[in-house]
């Protein structure tokens, strides 16, 4: 390869990848806000995707006055969403109140990394590095392969070149890591898995996810930071699906008694029987979360009341 080729590769390389940091696609304006030390907010919100989904930080400010900034983390389990939380402390003041949503899979473990491609785009980060090495996602060649870690993800490789040289036309839809859905139900999905699993589904903990997990809390209080661990707002039908899901939430609310921790149990809601609440089995849609939000932002109100 010549060094003008080679040259020119670099170059393509580097205008995707600050292409791709200047983008308003999904989260990355969050990612982007993180590495740059821009949160700055009272209340931090973590989780998966039914944290994603669900707070909506706008909704949150106007009916409690607290700044607020939705950090989750789609598709993640525990292990990611502590590498998106400890990154977050290093480049950014630390919040006043986390708030961390719990999911009925939150403790498995997993070899996928979901999302990971929006990620490479930083990957000069070291924090990014080593979770990208974990998973076996960056392997040391691509640091002197141009291109090579866009290689197989050409829809992300062109986004990032079409940002670069005409800038981002899509608008930013994403408010302090939140983006509502307003859309209308479909269980379809949900309906495959129950007709694969016609006896349910039990999930399994790992019980040194755990116990990390409980480390990390007790590290966040010695910081003066105040804890709330969440389950949020799930269709009926998947509780009545997933066979362990009362003795999980259970384990949650004396998890928090050990922690001396807050915990808010949103998993018995009316509105969890109605799908018209709901776009899927997992997610609320738009009209779920403002119902939602106006329960959680009075509940919000209510600790502080008691901290005060």
């Amino acid at each position: 390869m010549s060094l003008i080729l080679y040259g020119f590769l670099f170059f393509v390389d580097y205008a995707v990848t600050i292409g791709i940091r200047n983008s308003n696609f999904e989260d990355i304006p969050a990612w982007k806000d993180l590495f740059e030390g821009k949160i700055d907010d009272d209340l931090v919100i973590l989780g998966s995707s039914r944290a994603y989904n669900h707070f909506d930080p706008k909704q949150i400010e106007e009916k409690t006055g607290i700044s607020t900034y939705n950090l989750a983390f789609t598709g993640t389990v525990y292990r990611q969403q502590k590498m998106k939380l400890l990154t977050y402390l290093n480049y950014n003041p630390r919040p006043k109140i986390l708030a961390w949503v719990l999911d009925l899979h939150t403790f498995t473990e997993s070899d996928n990394f979901y999302g990971y491609e929006k990620l490479i785009a930083f990957n000069e980060y070291m924090e990014v590095k080593i979770a990208l090495q974990t998973y076996n996602l960056y392997p040391n060649t691509y640091q002197f392969l141009p291109l090579s870690k866009y290689g197989n993800r050409p829809v992300i490789m062109w986004m990032g070149l079409k940002n670069y040289f005409f800038g981002s036309k899509e608008p930013l839809s994403v408010y302090k890591g939140y983006s509502g859905r307003d859309l209308k139900w479909d269980g379809s999905e949900f309906e495959k898995l129950r007709k694969v699993n016609i006896d349910g589904v039990f999930t399994e903990f790992s019980k040194s996810e755990i116990d990390d997990f409980e480390k990390v809390i007790n590290k966040l209080k010695e910081d003066e930071i105040d804890i709330i661990l969440i389950f949020s707002p799930i269709y009926a039908k998947v509780l009545e699906y997933e066979n362990n899901s009362k003795s999980i939430i259970s384990n949650y609310k004396d998890m928090a008694r050990k922690l001396d921790v807050s915990f808010l149990d949103y998993s018995q809601l009316e509105i969890n029987r109605d799908t018209v609440y709901f776009y899927n089995a997992n997610h609320l849609n738009a009209k779920g979360v403002k119902k939602f939000m106006t329960l959680f932002s009075r509940d919000i109100n209510m600790l502080n009341a008691q901290r005060n």
